[in-house]
């Protein structure tokens, strides 16, 4: 491979990238690093080329084979924080970024590179068939984070660094501030910047986009107004008049509010952001899910995996072998989970026809009765996947059995008893799960048991349990289609009919949810958290339903009084009721619906007392909490508690709480 410039992620003197930025060629093969533009670099293999032929006694490059080898070439973007090399792919010409990325892969580990422009449905379609959601360039939210993009996207062409990088485009933008800048520069500076910029404010790059533009956009100052300069060669005192012109026409055009320009003002640090690091401003909050409830926005780190050949091979990513290989790499180990491939293995024995398949990792907790440790191993999990007998894709959630045959044994006890207590733990989720639908809770339809292996290398006592490959139970269920109702946006209580669908969604889930007893450990109602989605109608605008995704919790709270957690669903009114215009109708209707749910599941249960006392019958009822003796007791909680009572409970506290 033919290497013009200096090589990737070698650093100067002061530790910063030599390059930003390079283009990979492949008719001939090579890569130019050299050269503050893409286009110039195209032109330097050219020149470099044609060198080498005359130096072997051969003829120069005809026309068309220059530019077919500018054609066959891929931009390449340096990153100076994240050492990561980013692949600026040609929607139309995926093929030739796959062969690029093939190559750069014998440089650099696949690790450390990675895919722009993933906001095209082009590119990401064929990531996403090759298992290859992991490889996308994601944009991170975090204002530390955010703000040091800005500062990494400083960058020249041929003088001081004073405009702003999309990498996305190429496009580099020149803002207020910097053109200020260059009036106190020195004469030789100020006329090598103003050039420069007129210059280059008329062109465009190689992906037809300007080379050089205004921040911001629209605002209705245009880079064409530089043109006067650049048809013309003035006088120093001239071009210094031309200057101060096109300053004044500038200051007028930018809104005050973005005239600061420093990370402080946040109307002008969160536009530049959007501005370089969007292809399409129309489309500036790109997921790779574009279905996806806003909730999961930002959460998902996808993983690699794997791909599936058309002959319905299995071919593993070969991260995974250099992960294997380099068992200390802090990098890769944070990339790589093992658990991955272990689903992807799970899901071609169950599935023959795969087509592909993505997973996902989320790194904390999206509801609040469940925070994660920041430090510790998610067990949350996303697949997307598609099989070929199926018209659509499919995505599901996996979440660990929290206590599995691994936890019991950090806790010391034997390996035996370790796998009991795991598959007991497992058949009372299940059972609780079933009490759960025979109360009327609205869980997800589907709910799967699966498991993997993992090998037992901690220090419990028994001699049995070092070394062995111990089972992991999981848990699947489908992906609800909707939002949580505590993340839902503010815009929607606008609505009137909404609020009001709302309101007696709501009231009728806390009746289901205060009957079967769904707690927190310390006691206190778990509702309205994060696991209640609402599903919304895409034409109207209104709640059509809701599911409760997980049951966590459930059948905790099963000895006090419900009377004892009315505050807690007296604030979910509040915490709704307050973005509503009318939050007293919204509490009347919340309340009405609680009170006709919860005399449904009354009467339900006393129609069919026999077949709800029956249920666990054949379970041992013990006292200290058998799941047979927590039914007993909500049962007869729920047999003996007047729901006019409990509603007007709830109703008296929001009046206190909410100060009425």
């Amino acid at each position: 491979m033919k290497f013009v410039g200096p090589p990737i992620f070698a650093c100067d003197e002061t530790g910063n990238l030599k390059s930003r930025i390079g283009t990979v060629f492949l008719k001939t093969i090579g890569i130019v690093t050299a050269g503050p533009m893409h286009i110039l670099q195209r032109q330097a293999w050219i020149e470099v080329l044609n060198q080498d032929r005359q130096a072997e006694g051969r003829q120069p490059l005809t026309e068309a084979e220059e530019r077919e080898e500018m054609e066959l070439s891929v931009d390449l973007l340096f990153d100076n924080e994240e050492k990561v090399v980013q692949i600026r792919p040609d929607p139309l010409a995926m093929d030739m970024a796959f062969m690029a990325d093939e190559l750069l892969q014998d440089l650099v580990s696949k690790n450390k590179i990675v895919y722009l422009n993933i906001d095209n449905p082009l590119v990401r379609n064929r990531l996403m068939m090759k298992g290859e959601y992991w490889r996308m360039s994601q944009i991170s939210f975090d204002p530390v984070k955010m703000d040091l993009l800005l500062s990494n996207s400083r960058i020249g062409i041929n003088h001081y660094p004073i405009y702003f990088y999309n990498k996305n485009t190429g496009t580099r933008f020149l803002t207020l501030q910097s053109f200020r800048d260059i009036g106190n520069m020195s004469n030789s500076a100020f006329e090598a910047h103003l050039y420069e910029i007129a210059e280059n404010a008329q062109k465009r790059n190689y992906h037809l986009r300007p080379e050089i533009d205004i921040f911001p956009l629209n605002c209705g100052f245009h880079r064409k107004m530089f043109k006067t300069i650049s048809d013309s060669k003035l006088s120093l005192i001239d071009l210094r008049k031309e200057y101060e012109r096109l300053l004044s026409a500038f200051e007028a055009a930018v809104p005050s509010a973005l005239k600061t320009e420093n990370v402080e003002n946040l109307a002008w640090r969160n536009l530049l952001f959007e501005t370089i690091t969007q292809s399409r401003r129309s489309n500036f909050k790109c997921e790779v899910l574009s279905n996806i409830s806003p909730e999961f926005y930002k959460q998902i780190q996808w993983l690699p995996g794997a791909c599936i050949s058309e002959d319905n091979e299995l071919i593993f990513d070969k991260v995974f072998d250099e992960a294997k290989n380099n068992p200390y790499d802090k990098e890769l180990a944070k990339t790589v989970d093992l658990r991955a491939k272990e689903f992807i293995l799970n899901y071609l024995r169950q599935f023959r026809n795969m087509e592909y398949i993505n997973i996902g990792r989320i790194s904390r907790s999206l509801s609040k009765s469940r925070p994660i440790d920041p430090e510790a191993r998610s067990n949350v999990y996303i697949v997307h996947f598609k099989s070929t007998d199926k018209p659509r894709t499919s995505l599901r959630i996996i979440r660990f059995q929290k206590w599995g045959i691994i936890e019991h044994l950090r806790n010391g006890r034997p390996l035996l008893e370790s796998i009991f207590e795991a598959v007991n733990y497992t058949d009372y989720i299940f059972n609780r799960r079933l009490a759960c639908t025979q109360l009327g809770m609205n869980l997800p339809k589907k709910f799967f048991m699966g498991r993997i292996r993992q090998t037992y290398l901690g220090d419990n006592p028994d001699p049995e349990a070092y070394g062995k490959r111990i089972w992991t139970v999981y848990f699947e269920r489908d992906y609800v289609n909707g939002i949580a109702s505590d993340k839902l946006p503010d815009k929607y209580y606008e609505n009137p009919e909404f609020c009001h669908e709302l309101a007696r969604l709501l009231g009728a889930a806390a009746a289901i949810n205060i009957i079967v007893g769904r707690a927190s450990r310390d006691g206190s109602p778990m509702f309205d958290d994060g696991d209640e989605v609402i599903e919304i109608d895409d034409n109207t605008g209104i709640p059509t339903g809701m599911t409760v995704s997980d049951h966590t919790g459930t059948l905790r709270n099963y000895q006090n009084s419900l009377f004892d957690d009315v505050k807690g669903y007296a604030q979910c009114i509040i915490t709704h009721a307050v973005k509503t215009a009318d939050p007293q109708r919204f509490s009347e209707i919340f309340i009405k619906a609680f009170t006709e749910k919860f005399k449904w599941t009354q009467s339900e249960f006393r129609k069919r007392r026999r077949a709800y006392d029956r249920l666990f019958i054949d379970m041992p009822l013990d006292v200290a909490g058998s799941l047979a003796y927590r039914w007993e007791l909500i049962l007869k909680r729920l047999d003996t508690t007047k729901a006019e009572d409990l509603a007007q409970a709830i109703l008296t506290s929001f009046h206190e709480l909410h100060g009425k």
